[in-house]
């Protein structure tokens, strides 16, 4: 059974909590997207519901994720989850 992620990334890059205390008053320390990744594929929003390979992901966004936590296992299969209607 394909083991679950889910991948946390801070988009902001390290600047929401150098700068926002100076911009905002508060202290925010990341600016967070997610993505679930299913046995090697990342599932996340873009516009609408889109997948890419989790290195790819990480390649073409320039972004590492700063958590990936283990959720659990799927009893669907990796071609099942693929038949599902998304982008990309």
């Amino acid at each position: 059974m394909p083991a679950v992620q889910l991948a946390t990334y801070d988009i902001s890059g390290g600047l929401a909590r150098s700068l926002s205390t100076q911009f905002l008053g508060v202290q925010i320390d990341l600016i967070p997207h997610t993505g679930v990744v299913v046995d090697g594929t990342e599932y996340f929003f873009g516009g609408g519901i889109q997948r890419m390979a989790h290195a790819s992901f990480k390649a073409n966004h320039g972004i590492s994720p700063i958590s990936l936590a283990e959720v659990g296992v799927t009893s669907k299969t990796s071609a099942e989850i693929f038949s599902w209607n998304v982008l990309g």
